[in-house]
């Protein structure tokens, strides 16, 4: 009997002491304020707890880009916690990212980032003007489609080819288009996912009425 009660105590000791372990062991949490990004937004906010619930202590955000040679999880940003151990910082988003926290020894469960591919329209003295920029890869040849919006919802209006600038093919622009409809229709430039590429949702300027 004495020696059941003595391993009985070894394994009630053994039970007490992995409880404790879990209940130390640091941990950490993340949240973006939104995992879809329009067009025209470079950033987004992110925010989470750390388990001792202290003030002051650091927790970096690490970020993986899509697309980018070499790509691993880098220093992006991060912030110091306040009473509670909440935490909140800002963060760049070019291409579609995963980021993680880190606290002391612990990483948070990863948050994926896409943002929408960048397309503009605007509204100039000779014309309307596409633009198109990529962080990832060459903007040559993209074909961005121009809507105009119906009682029926949006509908085709052209379709335009991009040339990308000499030098930086990152980035392209059509200038001193026209469109054939009736004045005060509210027209969209779009960049189809299939043009947007891997690393990006598909792109809507803002709204224009012409």
């Amino acid at each position: 009997m004495s020696r059941a009660v003595a391993i009985l105590s070894l394994v009630v000791a053994a039970s007490a002491g992995l409880a404790a372990a879990g209940v130390l062991a640091d941990s950490v949490t993340m949240r973006a304020r939104s995992t879809v990004l329009r067009s025209n937004e470079f950033g987004v906010g992110v925010f989470g707890t750390i388990s001792s619930a202290a003030e002051g202590e650091y927790v970096a955000v690490r970020g993986k880009e899509c697309g980018i040679p070499g790509a691993f999880f880098r220093g992006i940003g991060g912030a110091t916690t306040t009473a509670g151990g909440s935490w909140e910082a800002s963060v760049m988003v070019r291409t579609k990212t995963t980021f993680r926290a880190e606290w002391n020894d612990a990483k948070s469960a990863p948050v994926v980032v896409t943002p929408r591919a960048y397309v503009a329209l605007t509204k100039e003295e000779d014309g309307f003007r596409v633009t198109v920029a990529s962080e990832t890869a060459s903007v040559d040849g993209k074909r961005v489609t121009i809507e105009r919006l119906t009682p029926d919802g949006w509908k085709k209006l052209q379709t335009i080819a991009l040339k990308a600038q000499s030098g930086y093919a990152q980035f392209g622009e059509k200038k001193e288009l026209r469109f054939k409809v009736p004045k005060g229709t509210t027209i969209r430039a779009v960049l189809p996912r299939s043009q947007a590429g891997q690393c990006y949702l598909a792109g809507y300027s803002r709204l224009l009425r012409t």
